[in-house]
C-alpha cells in the first residue's frame, strides 16, 4: 500500500512533503472561508452610547471653508496679543457662500492660517443658527498627490510586482475596513476573528504578488503557522501580565461608548495583525533564499539548503526584531515623552500599562519572527527544489540514454 501511495505521487508530478503542503493550504483555505461566514458582521449597527453623539470630538458635522483675509489685531484685551482674525469663506453645507471669521491666537495648539488654505469647520447648530469653529485641514487633494507619487514608485522599482503589490494592499485594508471592523464593533471573539482576518488577507496577498509557485506555497504556508503561534504568545502575554488596556485614552472611549467592543479583544488584534507584515517579509524573504540556493546548486540536499539559508535568516530575525522595537516606539513617542517627565520612576514607567502594552506588542511579534523564520525555510528546504531536481534527473537520464544508443550505434 505505501508503495503504491508513492508511485501515485510520482505519477502526479508531486512529491509526499508537496502534496502534504497543498493539503496544508487547502484546509487553511476551506478554514478561512468558513471563518468569514461564521463571523462576518451583520447588516444591523452596532449598540453605541447615547452620549456618544454628543460627548465624542470627532463626531461632528464637518463643512469646508477658504480663508480668505487674515487681519492682524483688532481683539480686545486681554486676548489682543497674537490675535488673527480669518475670514472664511464657507463652501459647502447649508450655508454655502457665506463667510464666517475665526479668532486665532498665537499659541500652542492654535492653527496658523493664511489666505488661500483650505480648511473644515466643524458646524453646531444652535437656536440662532450654526456656530462655526476650525475643525481641521482639507488634505484629499495632497494626500491623493503622494498617493500616486509613492505608487508610481513602487511601480517604477518592481514593476509588474510592484503593482500587484499595491493590488494587495487595497485588498488587505479592504478585510479589515470591510469584515475586522465591523466584527469588533459587534463583539465577535478576538482570537478566531483576527486569525480569520489575517488568514484571509495572506491567502489571497502572497500568491497575488509572488504568482502560484512553491515560493509562495511555502511562505504562506509558514505565515498561516506562524500567525497561529502569534495568536497563542499574544494571548498568553495578555494574560500573564495583566494587561487591561486602559491607560490608552482611545481605548476608554471604546469603553465608554461602545459597549459590546472587548478592550482585550482589540488588543489581541492588534498584536496579530501587527506581527503579520513582519512575518510575511520574513516569510517570503526566507523562501526566495532556498529558491535562489537551490538554483545555484540543483543537487544540494534539503538539509544543506536549510541549514545555508538559515544563515541569512539570523540577520533577517535580528533586523526585523529592532525594526519592530523602533516602529513601535516610533508610535508610542507622544507617551514616552509624557510618561519621562512625570514623578514615576523609570521602573514603573516601564511596566505601566501603556508601555508594558508596547513592549509586549514588539516582543511578540519579535518571537513570532522567530518562529517563523526556521518554519518556513524548512518547508522551503522540502518543496522548492524537489521539482527542480527531478527535471535535472530526467535531463540527466535522456543524456545518458543518447550516450548508450549513441555507444551501441557506433
Amino acid at each position: 500500500m505505501a508503495k503504491h501511495g508513492h508511485q501515485d505521487s510520482r505519477r502526479s508530478g508531486f512529491t509526499g512533503a508537496q502534496l502534504a503542503l497543498l493539503v496544508f493550504i487547502g484546509i487553511s483555505t476551506l478554514l478561512t472561508l468558513i471563518g468569514l461566514a461564521a463571523y462576518w458582521p451583520p447588516s444591523t449597527a452596532p449598540a453605541i452610547n447615547e452620549s456618544f453623539t454628543a460627548n465624542f470630538a470627532l463626531n461632528q458635522d464637518y463643512v469646508p471653508g477658504t480663508v480668505t483675509t487674515v487681519d492682524e489685531g483688532g481683539c480686545p484685551p486681554p486676548n489682543d496679543t497674537g490675535c488673527k482674525r480669518n475670514t472664511v469663506a464657507i463652501t459647502g453645507g447649508p450655508n454655502e457662500g457665506i463667510s464666517t471669521q475665526l479668532v486665532t491666537h498665537d499659541v500652542a495648539g492654535e492653527p496658523q492660517l493664511n489666505v488661500g488654505d483650505k480648511i473644515l469647520l466643524t458646524q453646531t447648530a444652535t437656536p440662532d443658527g450654526y456656530i462655526y469653529a476650525f475643525g481641521d485641514y482639507q488634505r484629499a487633494i495632497p494626500l491623493a498627490i503622494w498617493g500616486i507619487v509613492i505608487g508610481l514608485a513602487i511601480i517604477a522599482l518592481a514593476a509588474w510586482y510592484g503593482l500587484r503589490s499595491l493590488i494587495g494592499l487595497t485588498y488587505s485594508l479592504g478585510v479589515v475596513v470591510v469584515f475586522l471592523v465591523p466584527a469588533l464593533l459587534h463583539g465577535e471573539p478576538a482570537i478566531p476573528l483576527a486569525v480569520t482576518a489575517v488568514s484571509a488577507i495572506i491567502i489571497v496577498s502572497v500568491p497575488l504578488v509572488h504568482g502560484l509557485n512553491w515560493k509562495s506555497a511555502s511562505a504562506l504556508s509558514g505565515t498561516l503557522l506562524s500567525i497561529l503561534v502569534t495568536a497563542v504568545l499574544a494571548t498568553w502575554a495578555i494574560g500573564t501580565t495583566n494587561l487591561r488596556g486602559l491607560g490608552d485614552d482611545e481605548n476608554l472611549n471604546l469603553v465608554l461608548y461602545l459597549p459590546e467592543v472587548q478592550i482585550l479583544g482589540v488588543m489581541l488584534c492588534g498584536f496579530i495583525i501587527g506581527a503579520v507584515g513582519g512575518l510575511n517579509d520574513v516569510t517570503v524573504a526566507q523562501a526566495s533564499t532556498v529558491q535562489e540556493l537551490s538554483a545555484a546548486d540543483p543537487g544540494a540536499r534539503p538539509w544543506s539548503l536549510f541549514t545555508s539559508a538559515m544563515k541569512v535568516g539570523r540577520d533577517h530575525v535580528s533586523s526585523m526584531t529592532y525594526t519592530l522595537v523602533l516602529t513601535y516606539t516610533g508610535t508610542a513617542l507622544p507617551m514616552l515623552l509624557l510618561q519621562s517627565v512625570s514623578s514615576r520612576s523609570a521602573g514603573l514607567i516601564l511596566t505601566g500599562d501603556q508601555v508594558a502594552t508596547e513592549l509586549l506588542r514588539s516582543g511578540t511579534g519579535a518571537l513570532a519572527i522567530v518562529c517563523a523564520v526556521p518554519l518556513t525555510t524548512f518547508i522551503a528546504a522540502l518543496v522548492i527544489p524537489a521539482r527542480k531536481k527531478s527535471l535535472h534527473y530526467d535531463k540527466s537520464k535522456q543524456w545518458l540514454n543518447h550516450a548508450q544508443r549513441t555507444t551501441h550505434s557506433e
